[in-house]
């Protein structure tokens, strides 16, 4: 979770850069552009997702050994690590879905709507507290995974807050109007990607190093 904690603040830069564009597009009802730093935070975010995930896969080892030391009382560190695995492999399926989430979690704000990502994420809390408790402890005919149920329900509650925004704004197309055509094309104007590289850099790597001090 420390090094998902990092993960995590990338993809909130990541769209904090094209977003400082999107309210300004829709400020002047450039529908159009708005549409654009849609897709471009869609491209940004899916490639930080998978690129997590194939950091996560190789270096898992390394990074779980960084919390393991001979002189704590943990116990089996074998175990330990193994636990640690157990929990990371559940854990990288939803980062993607995650990565994406903000996508349209950070546009619906940006364009007028406040209250269904706060809906969203208040729905994924919910998931992740109650399959908490049925998949760590086993409750009623949930089987007891200890470890494993901590990172499938948190997993769980990624699709869920991800199934809600995307339901929503697909359906209420009428107001989120940026998604009528986002996914006909990838264009992104040359002009648009260069200054959100040049605004979102530093906000990368702003998160990064900190998160990581």
């Amino acid at each position: 979770n420390q090094f998902t904690f990092v993960f995590m603040l990338l993809v909130f830069g990541a769209v904090s850069a094209a977003g400082i564009f999107t309210a300004q597009y829709h400020g002047k009802g450039d529908v159009e552009s708005v549409r654009h730093t849609f897709r471009a935070k869609f491209i940004i975010n899916t490639m930080v997702g998978i690129l997590g995930v194939v950091v996560f896969l190789i270096f898992q080892d390394q990074f779980i050994n960084m919390f393991l030391h001979e002189s704590d009382s943990t116990g089996d560190l074998a175990l330990t690590m193994q636990s640690g695995k157990d929990y990371l492999k559940w854990i990288l399926i939803g980062l993607i879905p995650f990565a994406i989430s903000q996508v349209y979690a950070s546009t619906l704000p940006e364009t007028g709507e406040t209250v269904v990502p706060m809906v969203a994420s208040g729905g994924a809390i919910a998931t992740n507290f109650v399959f908490n408790a049925l998949l760590i402890f086993g409750l009623f005919f949930f089987p007891e995974l200890g470890v494993a149920g901590a990172a499938i329900a948190t997993t769980i509650s990624r699709f869920v807050e991800l199934g809600i925004l995307v339901i929503y704004t697909h359906t209420h197309s009428e107001k989120c109007t940026f998604i009528k055509g986002a996914f006909k094309s990838l264009y992104i104007p040359k002009e648009l990607i260069a200054n959100i590289a040049v605004k979102g850099l530093p906000i990368m790597a702003n998160e990064f190093f900190w998160s990581l001090s």
